[in-house]
């Protein structure tokens, strides 16, 4: 098999006996599978065609130019609410659907809720993840397979958190056997030394920043290292390549968001990447950069603005009091109680049941139906309206510009 990877050399198609297993009951007789092995990333000298430099160039000055917003205005608040858009995009791809409100709710109110149980994984993955490479951390199998624990933490349908996958998987077709598969990655042995070859290459810096997410992101769906969770791993694994070269700042651009706007697209351009062509990939990735960009770059400013608003409703408090200190913390976490208040901060019970009072006073903070053991529970006013018009704005399709027709 070659490991070059150039113009019409993608990789190499083996031939495995799939045997069933108690994993697969619906099954009835083994079969000869076809799998798809991508080429080698890390050992070559110049793996990729840089005919798009100028177009990744324009993402990667839009990425860094975020840097630039975070100066410009108060805008720190952004930080955690677009980590979440970021997950819950994601999510969503995976068919994880529910929207910002509710998460809030059953974070705060520790509910069951097995979606939002899912979704908050996902957060909690992304943002550990991306404060390990802020801390030096390098890209590597370990570190994936930490983050692929942390995302399926609490699951019971057995698919191996933290751990790279021992059988056979395959995209499309039935759920029983690969027979129909519309695509059939590499075989389980040969994961383990492709994730490590893909990581090498992701410490790489002699490429622009948002072509190496591109690539690594790609390599990544084709290689399906995990039994399950492979898309939210493979989109975090690109905001970690793009973390780590310092294209993105402490504000996260909801990539995901981009991507499920041309969620149609995006698939055919995994798919040409292992078989056609590189350029549907490339494209779709500078194009979604450029949007996640723009995107949270408006989401940071529509959030300090509303901040505003809430200090303007509540009579401008101190800088020094309980209200004004829950208005920085809110769009952190939109639904408090007395014991989040206290907790947010730092001030005591009197002080924050009267910051409460008076931010419920002027419509900054509703009471909501749901309580907690601790008493009920409040939220914010306006941000969830403000997050869905932000998604409605970037998430639709439309919202990144069509494929180029070549």
């Amino acid at each position: 098999m070659t490991s070059l990877f150039k113009d019409g050399v993608f990789g190499a198609v083996v031939r495995r006996r799939w045997e069933p297993s108690a994993g697969y009951p619906g099954s009835r007789a083994p079969l000869d599978v076809d799998c798809f092995v991508p080429a080698r990333l890390a050992g070559v000298a110049e793996p990729l065609s840089l005919d798009l430099a100028g177009r990744f160039a324009e993402a990667d000055a839009a990425l860094r130019g975020l840097a630039a917003v975070e100066k410009a205005a108060r805008v720190d608040a952004a930080a955690r609410p677009l980590l979440r858009s970021e997950a819950v995009s994601s999510s969503r791809i995976e068919g994880l659907v529910l929207g910002h409100r509710r998460l809030a709710r059953a974070v705060a109110s520790g509910r069951h809720d097995r979606t939002a149980t899912l979704v908050s994984a996902n957060v909690s993955a992304v943002g550990a993840a991306l404060q390990r490479i802020d801390g030096g951390a390098a890209i590597t199998t370990e570190l994936l397979c930490e983050m692929h624990a942390v995302l399926l933490a609490g699951t019971v349908e057995g698919f191996e958190p933290g751990r790279l996958r021992s059988v056979q998987n395959w995209i499309g077709g039935s759920a029983f056997d690969p027979s129909g598969a519309v695509f059939v990655p590499p075989p389980p042995d040969l994961v383990a030394e492709l994730v490590d070859d893909l990581c090498v290459f992701a410490g790489r810096s002699d490429m622009p920043a948002t072509l190496q997410a591109a690539v690594a992101h790609a390599q990544f769906e084709t290689i399906h290292p995990f039994a399950d969770g492979n898309g939210r791993i493979g989109r975090l694994l690109a905001l970690l390549v793009l973390r780590r070269r310092g294209a993105i700042p402490v504000l996260v651009p909801p990539l995901s968001l981009a991507l499920l706007a041309a969620r149609d697209r995006y698939v055919e351009a995994l798919q040409a990447y292992r078989f056609t062509g590189r350029r549907p990939i490339f494209e779709l990735f500078a194009d979604a950069c450029m949007v996640a960009a723009d995107g949270a770059a408006h989401l940071a400013r529509d959030i300090a603005a509303l901040q505003e608003q809430w200090r303007a409703q509540a009579g401008h408090p101190r800088r020094d009091s309980a209200a004004e200190a829950l208005i920085q913390r809110l769009p952190e976490v939109p639904v408090v109680d007395l014991a989040v208040a206290r907790e947010l901060t730092g001030r005591s019970d009197q002080a924050c049941n009267e910051a409460i009072n008076r931010l419920v006073a002027v419509d900054v903070l509703r009471p909501t139906s749901a309580t907690v053991k601790r008493g009920r529970m409040f939220e914010s006013v306006g941000l969830f309206a403000l997050l869905d018009q932000f998604e409605q704005r970037y998430g639709s399709p439309g919202s990144v510009p069509a494929a180029t027709r070549r």
